[in-house]
């Protein structure tokens, strides 16, 4: 999945922060991921089945939607990857979401 997004938004300069890439072995994932997290201009929430069944992206989803709960600055930007039911907090703030579902489509 992430073999043709993360080089689509490298190539279009945005830095992208993948946790395996990013994060020191010995320190909790959680306080990287907020580090990390807070000093971003914008998230890129990548929504999948997976991404939403994980206690961790749960996390990190809720304090991107904290940061712009009315979806009005643009700092939380919700991308669809594999077809599954938005959230309601992304429903409830009623922002456009990409979704790139069908890599076939133009």
């Amino acid at each position: 999945m992430f073999e043709r997004l993360l080089p689509a938004l490298r190539g279009g300069g945005a830095q992208v922060i993948v946790d395996r890439e990013r994060f020191a072995a010995g320190r909790a994932v959680v306080g990287q991921m907020d580090e990390w997290q807070d000093a971003a201009a914008k998230t890129l929430l990548v929504l999948t089945p997976e991404y939403l069944a994980s206690a961790c992206c749960q996390h990190e989803m809720r304090r991107a939607i904290a940061r712009d709960p009315d979806f009005r600055d643009g700092r939380v930007i919700p991308l669809r990857r594999v077809a599954c039911p938005l959230p309601p907090e992304i429903v409830a703030g009623g922002p456009l979401h990409i979704d790139l579902t069908d890599d076939g489509a133009s």
